[in-house]
């Protein structure tokens, strides 16, 4: 592979890209690409103490160094109140890291029940717009069909769909 390939990862909570796509982003890492990973909503007050987001945040950064996660960016945004940010303001804010990243591969959030899914999801095809890139694009996130399917850096597909 004449460059490493990019993976980017939005994950709507600390926990849901480990318990949806570890296996495949540590498949993808271990095959010579460079995953990083978008946590946009945290667990912090007022549905959570601050404690917990400390715990989760300090557990998140563990599974990445587990999973061979190149960068890790974490937004703190206090989760399922997502829809109070400005979607112009929220949707900026994914669509830089989409940008800077410049990812092959897009791993995000199906749009199940949780807002906050439905919110990255619908923010995310904005900062990264396949039609214009060229780039693969890929839905998931949805843990009723758990699929560890890990999408090869070298890979010709044009597009690559997992089901997390």
């Amino acid at each position: 592979m004449s460059r490493a390939s990019r993976m980017l990862v939005i994950a709507p909570h600390p926990d849901d890209k480990i318990l949806g796509t570890g296996g495949t982003m540590a498949g993808f890492a271990r095959a010579g690409g460079e995953v990083t990973v978008l946590t946009v909503a945290a667990h912090r007050p007022p549905l959570y103490p601050e404690q917990v987001h400390l715990t989760t945040v300090s557990e998140a950064w563990r599974a990445h160094a587990l999973t061979g996660v190149k960068e890790s960016v974490f937004f703190d945004n206090p989760a399922v109140l997502l829809g109070e940010i400005p979607a112009p303001d929220f949707n900026k804010s994914n669509a830089d890291v989409v940008r800077r990243v410049e990812p092959d591969i897009v791993l995000m959030p199906y749009p199940d029940r949780h807002v906050d899914h439905r919110l990255i999801f619908d923010a995310a095809p904005g900062g990264h717009p396949p039609s214009r890139t060229g780039r693969r694009l890929a839905a998931g996130l949805d843990h009723s069909r758990n699929s560890n399917r890990n999408p090869s850096p070298s890979s010709q597909d044009s597009h690559r769909h997992v089901t997390i």
